[in-house]
């Protein structure tokens, strides 16, 4: 977990984790707070986890990201991630 601040205030957070021996990181979430939004830090934050992974010797890093998130899917693209599969999820409320 890293925690997102600028000028002594908390923005937003990261989550990362390794996975199949540290061959894989993953992008678990990345959020952050509406003061924090449409001002660069998504791009900060999604370096910060790019290099973290590097430093950890990662051969990549994932994320699932849903397809109608227009704020987070340009800037997935804009840093070189691919869509490389697509699933859909099925939920069962109950009361």
């Amino acid at each position: 977990w890293y925690f997102v601040r600028h000028q002594q205030h908390d923005l937003g957070v990261l989550i990362l984790a390794s996975h199949a021996e540290g061959e894989t990181w993953e992008l678990v979430y990345m959020g952050l707070a509406p003061p924090g939004r449409g001002q660069g830090f998504g791009k900060h934050v999604l370096q910060y986890a790019l290099w973290q992974a590097r430093r950890g010797q990662a051969q990549r890093l994932v994320l699932a990201v849903d397809a109608a998130n227009h704020r987070a899917l340009p800037l997935y693209q804009a840093t070189g991630f691919t869509e490389w599969d697509r699933r859909q999820v099925y939920a069962r409320l109950t009361a």
